[in-house]
């Protein structure tokens, strides 16, 4: 028990002296997805916005991986990130999405094949809207003050 409350409140330490650290409570992807599949433009920007840096677990089948380069023109800094795209998948509610998960290590993603199964916990990036269909953004690395600026999170 005393180990117990000794990891809580290392957690809640975690959460206010290092601000990349995932907080909170974890998302929950079917809900996610449901809540902004329903919503209007300004509450989707309300659920990322609460959402946004929070705990997500995401899997699937690596389609793909990708090179991803970003550039932030107010600093004149690019930086370089792998994407792990997986495959269409659905909800429980039938909704279709895709996960894409970011690394700025190269180590990580150096061994994926495609048609082999990831698991990640990560933390929620964004979500997009393409037609029906949805894309859910995860940083699955370490995430730094640099990266959320160059990834804009």
């Amino acid at each position: 028990m005393r180990y117990l409350a000794m990891s809580v409140v290392a957690a809640a330490l975690l959460c206010i002296f290092v601000p990349a650290a995932p907080c909170g409570e974890s998302v929950n992807l079917d809900e996610l997805i449901a809540d902004y599949g329903k919503a209007t433009d300004v509450q989707r920007n309300q659920i990322i916005e609460a959402q946004k840096l929070k705990p997500i677990s995401v899997s699937g089948t690596v389609e793909n991986v990708e090179d991803w380069n970003t550039f932030d023109e107010r600093t004149d800094t690019a930086a370089h990130y792998y994407k792990v795209v997986t495959a269409p998948q659905m909800t429980s509610a039938k909704t279709p999405y895709i996960a894409l998960i970011f690394y700025k290590d190269k180590a990580k993603v150096a061994a994926l094949a495609r048609g082999q199964k990831v698991a990640v916990n990560g933390v929620l990036m964004k979500v997009v809207d393409e037609m029906g269909s949805f894309s859910v953004w995860v940083f699955g690395d370490e995430l730094t003050a640099e990266d959320k600026v160059m990834l804009e999170i």
